[in-house]
């Protein structure tokens, strides 16, 4: 044999199938009969290898390179009469290369496009960013508008309770929305966003029409703090999971447009409370939004997916340790923490300021709505 380069693989044993856990099968002779695993010279005419790589099986024509278990190996000789030493050893298999070409990619190799796996555009893909739009409509909209609750709660339906422990209701659920992702990324990681949408949408409305029932400080908080604010963080989750599937060169576009129906939101979420509370009452005004959100939550379980292929993954703690190691990670992660300390102040006060300083009731009710519009 000539001087060879072996390229070790450990992989658990293997008997005589054609399978190898999640590297090389065998050879396979064109188009149709196969070799066993543990031949060592296939017979005369084979041209192609057969291999799995993370539960994708591809064929390679012989001679050409391949990536198993992140490391790249040549599975063939050009010459369909010559062929690499497969070795059906308990701990590893070998695949030889003459060391004069080991590190020489095949004539016919091209280097992969990353984002040629990304179709960045097509009807499913703007399907999902139009999912995305209704979630951010439904879970940031009545975070942009809970100015609007803080005074309605603090002047009628909550007047014994103070100020500051009205605004813990605000405060909590915005705590629910971003400390979710703690679970809910992992999990879409694991299973994807289906169940993520189902859970989070069923959380979400009961929350808002369980609040249209609520008539003591521990009903709200436990309906709209807690119950409501978590179906959101869910679903917004597995969409934002969701729509980095299809995007790669277009995703800041996506996901700009998707972030508006927060925007939007925040606009139509005042006016409509606005203009419910004195005609029907704040219990119907709850309801009719809540079968909105029911409206919108429909849009969101037809349209959000994930493109790729989901497989549960154990739960390691340093996971979420390990980019701590990073001193910029550790910066951002101060910055968007300071950032958030003030950045919902002026929609929770906004209105109670504006009263305070003489503004009628029903012209400070629009000041969310301007504020949201400019933002």
């Amino acid at each position: 044999m000539d001087e060879t380069n072996r390229l070790n693989f450990h992989l658990p044993t293997f008997s005589n199938a054609t399978t190898v856990g999640r590297t090389v099968y065998a050879p396979v002779l064109s188009p149709v009969a196969s070799c066993s695993a543990d031949t060592v010279d296939p017979p005369s005419g084979t041209t192609y290898f057969q291999y799995s790589n993370d539960g994708i099986t591809t064929s390679k024509p012989v001679g050409e390179a391949a990536t198993i278990n992140s490391s790249t190996a040549y599975l063939g000789r050009s010459s369909p009469t010559q062929h690499d030493e497969i070795s059906n050893s308990s701990s590893s298999i070998d695949l030889a290369k003459p060391k004069s070409n080991i590190n020489k990619p095949h004539p016919t190799m091209t280097r992969p496009n990353p984002s040629s796996k990304f179709p960045d555009g097509g009807l499913d893909a703007w399907l999902v960013t139009l999912g995305c739009w209704c979630v951010f409509f439904i879970s940031w909209g009545p975070i942009y508008t809970i100015g609007i609750f803080q005074a309605h709660y603090q002047h009628t339906l909550l007047r014994s309770s103070s100020p500051s422990a009205i605004a813990c209701i605000a405060s909590t659920a915005l705590f629910m929305m971003y400390a979710g992702g703690l679970l809910f990324g992992k999990l879409f990681d694991s299973y994807g966003p289906r169940w993520l949408l189902l859970l989070g949408s069923a959380l979400h409305v009961y929350g808002w029409m369980m609040a249209s029932f609520a008539t003591k400080y521990y009903q709200v908080f436990l309906s709209q703090a807690v119950c409501s604010a978590l179906g959101a963080s869910c679903i917004y989750y597995a969409c934002a999971g969701s729509i980095t599937t299809w995007f790669l060169a277009r995703r800041s576009t996506a996901f700009g447009i998707a972030a508006t129906g927060a925007s939007v939101g925040g606009i139509v979420l005042p006016v409509l409370f606005a203009r419910l509370v004195p005609r029907v009452g704040y219990p119907w005004t709850m309801r009719i939004m809540g079968f909105m959100i029911v409206g919108f939550v429909v849009v969101v379980n037809l349209t959000i997916k994930s493109r790729i292929k989901h497989t549960p993954k154990r739960l390691r703690m340093r996971e979420y340790l390990e980019p701590f190691r990073d001193p910029g990670f550790c910066l951002l992660a101060l910055a968007m923490a300071v950032f958030v300390f003030g950045l919902f102040l002026p929609f929770n006060f906004l209105v109670l300021q504006a009263r305070s300083r003489g503004i009628s009731p029903e012209l400070s009710q629009y000041l969310i709505l301007i504020l949201n519009a400019a933002g």
